[in-house]
């Protein structure tokens, strides 16, 4: 199968990992403007390519875009100008100007090409999932360390529409406060976001933090989901730990994902 991943930065790199450390064999194209030539490599069976411009009259069988927003829209179409393509990743942010959502609404509807956006959201609720029943849910309760909430909203969003389905709408009380991001040239908000009607909702900025937490109020039990930037994610339930999983980063999950689930469950989000 051929692969094509497009940025080679943090996310792009975790993605090719997953795919690396396969036994299947893959044709994997890479580009990224930091690649000055084409160069090939073959590593265990696998055909990988390095270019610095994207390819032409190619088919992919999966194509990961994982380049900051500012580009993503001119480089989707670029891609779908000239090459066939099946199964679409996207990165969050998706994009920096709300016209290029219904633009590529159009692309990816004209080309028949199904796409999913890389969220964990449901990815951490899993464990404990069958375990949750949602009328029984009176209280979603997120604290996200300040100054990453818009970095991680649609994760949350996720995370959320899988427990109450898409019925829902989160509103900030004080008007969004826009500070400088870890990521040079973006910006990052901070503010308290809370539903409108019941089961409540809450997102919560914390200072001094080095985790993100999720609790689930039901009737009878509360379930915690705390996630450690050493990539831990441990489960509570009425405040006793029962579970500790691996957060599922895309250097474990990719691959697995693509063979297993993207196909069969795959649909438009944007």
């Amino acid at each position: 199968m051929k692969i094509l991943i497009v940025g080679f930065g943090k996310m792009g790199n975790s993605h090719f990992k997953s795919f690396l450390a396969s036994k299947k064999n893959y044709q994997i194209y890479i580009v990224d403007k930091k690649f000055i030539k084409e160069s090939k490599k073959i590593y265990k069976n696998k055909k990988i390519q390095y270019l610095p411009y994207l390819p032409k009259k190619k088919f992919f069988h999966l194509t990961i875009i994982a380049t900051n927003s500012n580009e993503r829209y001119e480089i989707i179409k670029k891609i779908t100008d000239n090459n066939k393509l099946k199964y679409l990743i996207l990165e969050k942010f998706l994009f920096n100007e709300t016209n290029y959502y219904e633009k590529v609404k159009k692309i990816i509807q004209n080309h028949k090409i199904k796409v999913l956006v890389n969220v964990w959201g449901r990815l951490i609720l899993e464990p404990i999932l069958e375990k949750l029943n949602r009328k029984d849910i009176l209280k979603i309760k997120i604290i996200v360390k300040k100054g990453e909430l818009l970095t991680n909203l649609i994760h949350f969003y996720d995370f959320i529409c899988c427990l109450l389905g898409k019925n829902f709408v989160l509103s900030s009380k004080n008007k969004i406060k826009f500070i400088k991001s870890r990521r040079k040239g973006y910006l990052e908000g901070v503010s308290d976001l809370y539903s409108t009607k019941k089961p409540h909702i809450s997102i919560k900025n914390k200072s001094l933090i080095n985790y993100h937490m999720f609790k689930i109020d039901l009737k009878k039990d509360s379930y915690k989901i705390k996630i450690n930037y050493s990539g831990k994610c441990e489960y509570f339930l009425n405040n006793k730990k029962i579970l500790e999983k691996q957060f599922p980063f895309s250097y474990l999950v990719t691959e697995n994902f693509f063979l297993q689930k993207l196909k069969n469950i795959l649909t438009i989000l944007i």
